[in-house]
């Protein structure tokens, strides 16, 4: 979707409408794509000696998923390190609800990347979602 349409449809109210909040800075969002902010909380991979994380409950060997993951919260402006072959699930500032019709995809984005510093792999999410009731008056 590109800026204009975007634009657009956060202004709609009702099922077609598109849903991003806080959306502080307008700068956010550019013509095809729009920044969403890291949040504070992490789940930081554990290093384990298994070869995939099992979530199955009839594996012999299913561990809780909560046992691959380490939680760590980060202030504002504080560095977080991600090492090589660490894996980290995180949530964003931003609340963001998508009407039937539109997905999205989340790519991770940094400096390093940027400058051709670091190769990224498997570092995309598919999103899609129901817009909430925004109607509903507290």
């Amino acid at each position: 979707m590109i800026k204009q349409e975007l634009l657009e449809r956060l202004n709609r109210p009702g099922p077609q409408g598109l849903w991003i909040e806080p959306l502080l800075d307008p700068a956010q969002i550019g013509e095809l794509t729009t920044d969403l902010r890291l949040g504070y909380d992490f789940l930081v991979s554990i290093v384990t000696r298994r070869p995939y994380i099992g979530v199955a409950k009839d594996d012999a060997g299913f561990r809780a998923v909560s046992s691959y993951f380490q939680p760590t919260r980060r202030e504002l402006g504080e560095r977080f390190i991600l090492y090589p072959d660490q894996i980290v699930l995180t949530t964003t500032l931003e609340y963001v609800a998508l009407p039937s019709d539109v997905y999205a995809d989340v790519f991770t984005r940094s400096s390093y990347t940027s400058s051709g510093n670091c190769s990224e792999h498997n570092d995309a999410a598919r999103v899609s979602g129901v817009l909430p009731n925004r109607d509903v008056q507290s």
